[in-house]
């Protein structure tokens, strides 16, 4: 897993994907982190989840997606309503990895920005 933070390669030292159903829906959560920064993406439909694109703000009926970024001091910042999450493959536990790309702004506690862009991610599934 990797991306552009502020325009500056960060590859996720330790990242892990997990797919999981809740009732009627299915997730998939993705987690990066590298030695000072982190991201978060989970994604949600009704069962069952299929590869498909996710907007921030602009989700189809019974989508869900959250991205969040893991600051150096530890604080946590929300992209909303900027963010995409594209899921080119959902993956199988024991098989096929999950596979897509993501970017995402989120807004500092002082107002100003931050840009994720050219996210990736191909990571093995779990429970």
């Amino acid at each position: 897993m990797s991306w552009k933070d502020d325009g500056v390669l960060v590859t996720a030292a330790s990242a892990m994907a997990s797919l999981s159903t809740e009732g009627d829906r299915e997730y998939l959560r993705i987690t990066g982190t590298d030695f000072s920064v982190g991201v978060s993406l989970a994604v949600a439909t009704p069962t069952p989840l299929s590869p498909q694109p996710f907007v921030c703000g602009q989700t189809t009926a019974g989508q869900t997606v959250y991205v969040s970024y893991n600051e150096p001091d530890g604080g946590v910042l929300t992209a909303t309503p900027t963010c995409t999450v594209d899921v080119t493959q959902v993956g199988a536990v024991g098989g096929a990895p999950a596979v897509g790309t993501f970017q995402a702004t989120v807004t500092t506690p002082d107002g100003a920005t931050k840009v994720l862009s050219n996210g990736s991610f191909n990571l093995p599934l779990t429970m």
